[in-house]
């Protein structure tokens, strides 16, 4: 029973990550300029020396999120109604991919409230229906996933993303993650 190769789910994971990395590349150079939206992208397209891991199967759940989260702030500077919906939709798809959906959420929340009264009021069911979906989801079934959240890893996280960036940073400029 199932697939005797994983290749379609690579050239999907493939098509993806190409898709985010164009979708970041965009965002970006419009809050930055062309440079730094180039940088962005292979960042995302080359992940240092963890590039095999965006190749994994299972990772299309982190993908997916990040891919339906960066169109959803996209289509929301559309500003329009078409905008919205699109926006709605590919936010439900972001928070069904995964938890990582979530700061997406939280974003277009941010670009909603930054409109006028007016506007924000007739534009909050693009957060407010697919948080409640996912509120609905985490009520029924998500409640019983695996938590990570204890004291520990809460007092261990700040060493974590400091010694993140620098190994980051390191790959950068091709000093190895020692």
């Amino acid at each position: 029973f199932g697939m005797t190769s994983a290749r379609p789910e690579f050239v999907v994971l493939t098509i993806g990550l190409l898709v985010t990395a164009w979708l970041l590349f965009v965002y970006v150079r419009r809050r930055l300029g062309p440079w730094f939206a180039l940088f962005a992208a292979v960042l995302i397209l080359f992940l240092g020396p963890a590039w095999e891991l965006l190749l994994w199967p299972f990772e299309i759940s982190l993908l997916g999120s990040v891919l339906f989260g960066l169109a959803t702030l996209l289509s929301l500077e559309r500003g329009d109604r078409r905008g919205d919906v699109v926006a709605c939709v590919c936010l439900i798809l972001a928070l069904g991919f995964s938890s990582l959906g979530i700061p997406f959420a939280v974003g277009a929340l941010v670009a909603i409230l930054q409109s006028p009264r007016a506007q924000w009021r007739s534009r909050a069911f693009v957060f407010v229906v697919p948080v409640l979906l996912f509120a609905a989801w985490y009520v029924g079934w998500g409640h019983e996933a695996e938590r990570h959240l204890t004291v520990r890893n809460v007092l261990t996280s700040p060493r974590f993303v400091v010694e993140s960036v620098a190994v980051g940073i390191g790959n950068l400029f091709g000093l190895g993650a020692n």
